[in-house]
């Protein structure tokens, strides 16, 4: 209770005690205007930052769903698939899908579209 009797009674330290309630106040009402400013800037920049994913999300499954109504609409005429929903067979083979025997050797290669690959069980050269 005495350091209050003296501090009421004595100016200059009336004058420095408010002086620092008055800077911490000032810094505190700063800190708090800055805060909210930045806070602002943080979630704008965040939602702009989502608002750019999110178009480029939604770019990408219209591009899919483009590619896959494409691709069920070439299938969909396609002349084999059109011949086993028919009932019908299927065309002819192309000759580079059968398997092809060298003469005199008991070698198996199949072509498969122009790429030649021996057959597991046959990789024996001579008879």
């Amino acid at each position: 209770m005495n350091v209050f009797r003296t501090l009421r009674t004595r100016k200059f330290l009336q004058r420095i005690l408010l002086s620092f309630m008055l800077v911490v106040v000032t810094l505190a009402v700063t800190a708090y205007l800055l805060n909210v400013n930045a806070r602002g800037k943080v979630l704008s920049l965040q939602n702009d930052a989502d608002r750019k994913l999110l178009t480029q999300i939604n770019y990408n499954i219209e591009n899919m769903n483009g590619i896959v109504k494409d691709m069920a609409v070439s299938l969909f005429n396609d002349d084999e698939l059109i011949a086993l929903k028919a009932g019908g067979r299927l065309p002819a083979e192309h000759p580079e899908d059968r398997p092809a025997r060298p003469h005199g050797r008991r070698v198996a290669l199949f072509a498969c579209r122009g790429v030649l690959q021996p057959e597991p069980e046959a990789l024996f050269l001579f008879a």
